[in-house]
This record gives C-alpha cells, sequence and structure tokens, in this order.
C-alpha cells in the first residue's frame, strides 16, 4: 500500500515504533512535570524559611541554597518537557533493558537501604557509632575487608569529630545511648 506522498508504507512494526515512541514522550512529559512541581514546592518552601539572627547583610543566608536546588529542578523540568514536546523521547539507560536484574540497580537500591537505616540508627546510636556502623558495612558490602572498612570508618569519624566537635564547636548527635564520642 502506497501513503499520499508516494512512499511504501509498512504496517508491520510501524504501529509498535510509534507506540515506543509516544511512551517514551509521556514518560519524559510527565518526569518534566513532576520536576516543575518538585522544584516549584521547594522553592515556596524555601521562602517560608527564616534569616537566622546572626547573619550578615553580606551572608547569603538559609534560603540560598534550597532555592538554588529548587531552581535546578524547575530548569530541568522545563529541558524535559520542551523535549517531550519536541518529539524527542528519552534515551533508553543499560537498566532499562535488564530491570531489576541488573547488578547495578541492586546496588544502588541497597545503599540507598543502608543510608535510609544510617539516617534512622543517628537518634537511637548517635552519630559516631552509627557512622562506624554505616560505614563498614558499606565499605565490606562494596569488597573492601572488614578491617579495612571498620580503619576507614573509623577515621572517618575521627576526623568529622575533630573538624566539626572540635574546631567548630558543633555538636553532634549523641544519640539515647549518650556516647561521649
Amino acid at each position: 500500500m502506497e501513503s499520499p506522498a508516494g512512499m511504501e508504507r509498512h504496517d508491520d512494526g510501524d504501529n509498535e515504533t510509534a507506540a515506543a515512541v509516544a511512551d517514551g514522550d509521556a514518560r519524559r512529559l510527565s518526569w518534566g512535570i513532576f520536576l516543575l512541581a518538585a522544584g516549584s514546592a521547594a522553592f515556596f518552601s524555601a521562602l517560608a524559611i527564616s534569616e537566622s539572627a546572626f547573619t550578615s547583610k553580606n551572608d547569603i543566608g538559609p534560603r540560598a541554597f534550597p532555592m538554588a536546588l529548587s531552581a535546578g529542578l524547575v530548569i530541568g523540568g522545563l529541558v524535559e518537557v520542551v523535549l517531550a514536546l519536541r518529539g524527542r523521547p528519552a534515551r533508553k539507560s543499560p537498566g532499562d533493558r535488564r530491570g531489576w536484574h541488573d547488578p547495578r540497580l541492586r546496588k544502588v537500591v541497597v545503599l540507598g537501604s543502608v543510608v535510609a537505616a544510617y539516617v534512622t540508627l543517628i537518634p537511637l546510636a548517635g552519630f559516631s557509632l552509627a557512622t562506624v556502623a554505616m560505614g563498614t558495612g558499606m565499605t565490606r558490602w562494596l569488597g573492601a575487608r572488614w578491617t579495612t572498612g571498620g580503619g576507614f570508618a573509623v577515621a572517618l569519624v575521627i576526623a568529622i569529630q575533630l573538624l566539626f566537635g572540635q574546631l567548630f564547636q558543633v555538636q553532634l548527635p549523641a544519640g539515647r545511648l549518650g556516647l561521649p564520642f
């Protein structure tokens, strides 16, 4: 069958390709809208942050970083929406082909879960103990020996305690255990 432009039309795979492109456009458009909404919400939330009493006129204040991040989200969202409306489907990532069976995706999920557990553990065990546990566990999971991972984690805690606890006088969470370090 010929199309009006005189070119042959093949129905066997064109519909599947068009559906895949439309699905990619829809995903890209919805991702862009999500980024726009999240960036806008973050921006208006950042406006509600009050200036602290000890900031000077030349200090950028506590709103600057959240507002910069929200601007990045809005810009990224605009780019995604424009590309989706122009018909440029998102490129497939290597994880799209393998799904949950991709070992890289599993690493990201496990490391994200460890960070979530770490944030949950800080109020209970305190910063030092939670950081040593998380640092040792993560480095061990990534292939380091227990001694190497533990040594790294202890060195990290000591460095942070010296820098923030002693030099900057920032009180790090002691947790319910109330450990002095």
